[in-house]
């Protein structure tokens, strides 16, 4: 792959997973409040099928285009 393209494709790609950072699931946690009350909120997450395949997909890609 020439550098042209590879400095061309690894900024598409960054722009493309760049979205995965703002996607995210409602989870509920449990809170404490200052009157010692306990109470289940719910918080967004980013979701785990993302925290896992998004970074070997980085590394399959840093390996293919070196």
């Amino acid at each position: 792959m020439k550098e042209d393209s590879k400095k061309r494709w690894r900024k598409e790609v960054d722009w493309v997973l760049s979205l995965t950072n703002y996607i995210s699931e409602f989870v509920p946690v449990q809170h404490t409040a200052r009157d010692g009350s306990n109470m289940e909120i719910m918080v967004t997450k980013q979701r785990k099928d993302l925290l896992m395949n998004i970074p070997a997909l980085k590394k399959l890609d840093k390996m293919l285009t070196v």
